[in-house]
């Protein structure tokens, strides 16, 4: 199976529906979107919250 942004998941207009995915997936369209809500709020976490490694006070 490919990927979300693969399936056109993301794509404006989306080419393929949650549900679609979750079927190809084999599982509920409830997992599928925990799934993809757990993806995406571990992404922003990780790009947007933890940014250990930036300093803003040193200039």
């Amino acid at each position: 199976m490919c990927s979300r942004s693969e399936a056109g998941y993301f794509k404006i207009p989306k080419e393929v529906t949650l549900a679609e995915l979750a079927d190809a997936q084999g599982v509920s369209l409830q997992a599928m979107s925990a799934r993809l809500r757990r993806g995406v709020h571990h992404l922003i976490e990780q790009t947007f919250i933890t940014g250990d490694s930036i300093d803003h006070d040193e200039e």
